[in-house]
């Protein structure tokens, strides 16, 4: 039963308004005399899946005035034909943020290919040194889903307080099992539920039992 006080939340809202906030920031940097920032995207094999991320991500970035460009490479790659393509935008000083879609091809290691992009580039923020920085509170950049939400919960945070009870997000990508979600969010109250030894899902406020 839906609660006499529930809110919708529109995503496609509060998308609206960020991508906004994120044009008017471009355009002051690069009027500022600045270049302007480029989007590098690796995209291997044809997982239709990840050609739609692939495709709705260069959206975006054109829409804030980003400029992208995605690399296509055939699912037969191998690891060190990739290693070598993340080096070469690594050091391409055209390249200001890159990201490698996942999944990759079983016979590639993900975890090799996160920590070859470079720290400064690493747009996903898959890198362990990023992952480090954000275990320590530190500047870094976040996993577009984790920041994503805590976003909304940043913009609508009188619901949360309202309801007070909980919120709950369930397995949020390559890292969400090896890091509690209170680092992700960084919210004192946040609680990880936990079952049989195994993260389930993260909640905000009161634990279940």
């Amino acid at each position: 039963m839906l609660r006499a006080d529930a809110v919708v939340i529109s995503g496609r809202k509060l998308a609206r308004q960020i991508r906004q906030e994120a044009r008017h920031e471009v355009e002051q940097w690069v009027a500022a005399g600045n270049k302007r920032p480029h989007l590098s995207v690796v995209l291997v094999g044809e997982n239709p899946a990840s050609h739609s991320y692939v495709l709705n991500k260069t959206k975006a970035a054109a829409d804030v005035g980003i400029s992208s460009e995605t690399i296509l490479r055939p699912a037969s790659i191998t690891e060190e034909e990739l290693l070598d393509l993340i080096s070469k935008l690594n050091n391409d000083a055209n390249v200001d943020g890159l990201l490698v879609q996942l999944p990759l091809p079983g016979h590639i290691d993900e975890r090799r290919v996160c920590n070859a992009v470079s720290p400064d580039k690493d747009v996903d923020g898959f890198h362990v040194i990023n992952v480090g920085r954000l275990c320590l509170d530190q500047d870094s950049m976040l996993p577009a889903t984790p920041w994503g939400v805590w976003e909304i919960i940043k913009r609508t945070g009188k619901i949360i307080k309202r309801t007070g009870k909980s919120c709950c997000s369930c397995r949020m990508g390559l890292l969400s099992s090896k890091i509690p979600a209170g680092v992700w969010f960084k919210i004192p109250s946040w609680t990880t539920v936990l079952y049989g030894g195994e993260e389930l899902a993260h909640g905000l406020g009161t634990k279940s039992q």
